[in-house]
């Protein structure tokens, strides 16, 4: 062994004495965190198959049945239920509420349905859940004739990617409350907007025509 090679050998058991401790404890970290995230992700990926498995049985008591009685309905509800004790900010659970809100308005239960729409406004964890929450809500509060409070629901955020359905929503409040001038911009918002993304618009026109009408 040459003195290079004695340098070298003696620089590295320096280096060891004064730093090994300190960089197992740094592989050691990084193994943990590897270890780690791996887990975590398994466990994500476990969450969602189960999650989704979950609302499974939320789509197959649906498809099964063209029309839900009153049993049915209560079970779709406990279904639903538990996806929310378990996994509130999913958006499994927010479908789930959906469907539950739907079967509620043909029975005429508005406020429930209302209750379902105003848990995914402030549980879900993605915004286009909590556009058509809220989109869904105004029209139940215009239906039950609360027209400063649907019209409060469908401006309180800025729609991205409802913002076609949301000044629909807002002309047919406004109409409501006999503010034609208001109404007839936001119907014809809508219509520019619609021609944009290539949406139906037809709808529309009519409303607008006949406001023309009847003024």
């Amino acid at each position: 062994m040459n003195e290079t090679d004695q340098e070298q050998i003696e620089s590295l058991k320096q280096f060891w004495a004064k730093w090994g401790t300190a960089v197992v404890a740094i592989v050691v970290l990084l193994a943990v965190l590897m270890i780690g995230t791996n887990v975590w992700d398994d466990t994500v990926r476990k969450n969602k198959e189960t999650i989704s498995d979950e609302y499974q049985l939320v789509v197959q008591l649906l498809s099964e049945n063209a029309e839900l009685d009153a049993q049915q309905i209560v079970t779709l509800t406990e279904l639903s239920n538990g996806l929310k004790h378990k996994y509130s900010d999913s958006v499994y659970t927010a479908m789930a509420s959906f469907n539950v809100a739907q079967q509620l308005i043909k029975v005429g239960e508005l406020d429930k349905a209302l209750a379902e729409y105003e848990f995914v406004i402030a549980n879900a964890n993605d915004i286009h859940s909590v556009e058509i929450a809220l989109e869904r809500k105004a029209k139940i509060l215009l239906e039950k004739g609360e027209f400063d409070s649907a019209f409060s629901a469908i401006t309180s955020i800025e729609a991205t990617s409802m913002m076609f359905q949301f000044l629909g929503t807002q002309g047919d409040i406004l109409v409501a409350q006999n503010k034609i001038d208001a109404a007839k911009v936001a119907y014809e918002s809508a219509i520019v907007l619609g021609n944009e993304k290539n949406l139906p618009v037809d709808s529309l026109k009519l409303k607008l025509n006949d406001l023309s009408v009847t003024q």
